[in-house]
């Protein structure tokens, strides 16, 4: 990343790519895009692993509404819900690792979920778990998010969003459009087509997306959890 005059430019493997303003938002990997401006960085990434159970379509009824904790400081608990396509749902953890890129659920992260879940819904265990998935969420030294726009560089920083950054995310791109576009105005926004699904895309309006989330992906497309269930020991 450099700057020459007041033009950006990133070089990529597909190339250079320039522009007035750069925004940072680079999830786990956000303080080393932080440290291609300063060569250091304000705020330093440690991952928080969400780890997750999911179980067949034969659960499905079993939890009549969500399960939630009271939330603590450290963590907002572990939650049993039921997906739209039916499948029942425990987690997340909230494990603190130096990795950005270790998705494997653990043993005993499993063994705690389902003792969780088995406590709660003694009955699920004649249901059969198809899988297991974790998220990284990009947790930071501070309890807030790290967000800072320098107009007259151009560069905005947009760090450490964690799970409640879904929720805030247009809040969030608002907040930082007036800081940078002259008289910004929001748009309205459109009213969303209904989804098709077409093969392993998703098809909304004209335009073709491919699912990403595991379980849109399982409830969608049928396609497998990133991680296959081994029985542990009966609980």
């Amino acid at each position: 990343v450099r700057r020459e005059g007041s033009v950006w430019t990133v070089d990529t493997g597909r190339g250079a790519i320039q522009a007035a303003c750069v925004v940072n938002c680079g999830g786990n990997q956000g303080d080393q895009v932080e440290m291609m401006l300063e060569k250091e960085s304000s705020f330093t990434i440690t991952p928080g692993k969400g780890e997750y159970i999911v179980f067949s379509t034969a659960s499905a009824g079993t939890i009549s509404r969500p399960v939630v904790p009271v939330p603590g400081k450290q963590s907002a608990g572990l939650y049993v819900f039921e997906t739209p396509y039916g499948h029942t749902v425990v987690g997340p953890t909230n494990i603190s690792q130096t990795s950005k890129t270790d998705r494997l659920v653990s043993t005993a992260s499993q063994e705690t979920l389902l003792a969780h879940l088995y406590s709660l819904y003694p009955s699920i265990k004649t249901a059969r778990p198809v899988g297991l998935f974790a998220g990284l969420r990009p947790a930071t030294q501070h309890q807030d998010y790290c967000i800072s726009i320098d107009t007259d560089r151009g560069w905005v920083t947009v760090g450490g969003i964690r799970s409640t950054g879904l929720t805030c995310s247009l809040a969030l791109s608002q907040y930082i459009a007036n800081a940078l576009v002259p008289n910004y105005t929001p748009s309205n926004l459109p009213i969303m087509p209904h989804p098709k699904v077409e093969g392993h895309m998703l098809k909304i309006g004209s335009k073709l997306y491919r699912p990403t989330h595991p379980l849109s992906r399982l409830g969608l497309l049928g396609a497998d959890l990133p991680q296959q269930f081994v029985k542990l020991a009966e609980m």
